[in-house]
């Protein structure tokens, strides 16, 4: 079985779709510098990070990791198409953005002996902004409101040194607005999902393939107010077949850990600590990595990560990724339409 060409295919076939997320003049993109992993590969052991800091993830993702030896596409639905009635400042009213934030995937890795294949999901319970940023956000509606309303008459007047002003200034405040918007105090997410293996041999079929794991996990994230900074807590369970990396018989592992997020600019660095406890062999195990992300343009993030997992033996690890966002989420901004 080859799944990643099969992968790659089904990339191909919703790129298409893309085409009706793009973001219009009068918007705001919403996606945030750091990308969650596909769940597949958290399931795995192969993610660049165990510790995932929930966010609004892009209607489609593509993720690659060490060279094409792994791949992943994460869809979002709601994002797939634009929605001119969703308006920034209702965006941070929306407590429970389930269906909102509901994201699915399906992820493959390729080892010298296997195929596994991995399907998952992952959705917001709860998402609140402090008072803080929601009057900031009104300090800046206001301001921008303030200048779209001189920027009519100064056009038409043909005053254009007034005009590339407060043009600027609107770019400059919908950018702090925007950031504002990434960045609520306190988030809840779930995410769950199963991965199944199969021999790599050329004889092989799907229907050899086996369950090698599922899990679920609670991810809980806080974000202080006008602190670059992000706390993850993460609460994870999940059962192993008898092929399980650190086990020779079924197991069951319950996992915690946390996780801490520093973004400025272009560049984002996490550093995270799991345990991991086997139910069965009444064993723990000790996953320590740290990771960076650079972001390279509005579509293409580069990910980083090096440390050591869970494995007592040959167990550390460097992991190269490249995440395609494939479209943006984009909420509307009110501007007056100028003559």
């Amino acid at each position: 079985m080859k799944f990643l060409p099969l992968l790659l295919f089904s990339l191909t076939a919703v790129i298409p779709l893309a085409l009706c997320a793009q973001q219009k003049t009068d918007s705001l993109d919403v996606s945030d510098l750091y990308t969650p992993a596909s769940t597949g590969f958290t399931l795995m052991d192969k993610a660049p990070t165990s510790v995932d800091k929930p966010t609004t993830t892009k209607a489609i993702e593509a993720d690659i990791l060490n060279l094409a030896q792994g791949a992943a596409v994460q869809v979002t639905p709601f994002w797939l198409k634009n929605h001119n009635n969703l308006k920034a400042e209702d965006f941070t009213k929306h407590t429970t953005p389930f269906f909102e934030t509901l994201n699915f995937s399906l992820a493959t890795v390729k080892t010298d002996s296997n195929y596994a294949i991995g399907l998952g999901f992952r959705t917001q319970l709860v998402r609140i902004y402090s008072f803080g940023a929601t009057g900031s956000l009104r300090g800046k509606q206001q301001a921008m409101e303030s200048l779209l309303a001189d920027l009519g008459p100064a056009y038409a007047r043909g005053d254009t040194a007034a005009v590339r002003l407060d043009t600027v200034r609107i770019d400059s405040i919908s950018r702090d607005y925007a950031a504002l918007i990434r960045r609520p105090v306190f988030v809840t997410e779930i995410a769950g999902g199963s991965v199944a293996t199969t021999s790599s041999a050329p004889n092989s079929s799907i229907g050899q393939a086996h369950l090698a794991r599922s899990g679920a996990w609670l991810n809980i994230r806080y974000s202080p107010f006008q602190l670059p900074l992000d706390f993850v807590g993460v609460v994870r369970y999940s059962t192993a077949g008898t092929r399980a990396v650190t086990s020779t018989r079924d197991s069951a592992f319950f996992d915690y850990g946390v996780g801490v997020f520093y973004g400025r600019g272009h560049f984002a660095l996490s550093a995270e600590y799991l345990n991991r406890y086997d139910v069965s062999l009444q064993k723990s195990y000790d996953r320590l990595a740290a990771a960076v992300n650079y972001k390279i343009s509005n579509q293409i993030i580069i990910v980083g990560a090096f440390g050591k997992n869970f494995d007592n033996v040959e167990n550390l690890f460097t992991t190269l990724g490249v995440n395609f966002g494939l479209s943006k989420n984009t909420v509307q901004v009110a501007k007056p339409a100028v003559p």
